[in-house]
């Protein structure tokens, strides 16, 4: 792409400007603005409306008693099994168990904050009601 060709159109930027490569009159590469892109303003749009709906649907099965709260939070956290896993220490089954509100109810407040450490959040939030 060329300098002048690069996009400066509304994006998620919010006004500042990213910095990428384009070639100059020289044929050459070299560091250029932008202020953004549509289509990528699009695709972000896109992306944050699945990661809501994939809240929205820990959150509902948490409610109707499906899942624990821990399913919820790791929706929030942008987490699945493996990830909270490899980050807890526990073992992927292990992390899928506790997904299930009898399991979770069960749990030791040291498994309680192993998971909470992992997700970033305390205590009492892991383990209180889920937001209304």
């Amino acid at each position: 792409m060329r300098i002048e060709d690069i996009p400066q159109e509304p994006s998620i930027l919010d006004g500042r400007l990213r910095a990428c490569y384009a070639r100059n009159a020289a044929g050459r590469y070299e560091v250029a603005t932008s202020k953004g892109w549509e289509v990528e303003r699009i695709a972000n749009q896109l992306a944050v409306g699945e990661v809501n709906a994939h809240i929205a649907c820990a959150l509902a099965a948490v409610r109707a008693g499906k899942a624990s709260a821990l399913a919820y939070h790791m929706a929030r956290a942008h987490m699945d099994a493996r990830l909270l896993a490899a980050h807890s220490g526990f073992w992927v089954w292990q992390v899928k168990r506790h997904m299930q509100p009898r399991h979770f109810q069960r749990l030791g407040e040291k498994a309680l904050r192993r998971h909470a450490d992992a997700l970033g959040i305390d205590l009492a939030t892991l383990t209180g009601p889920v937001p209304a």
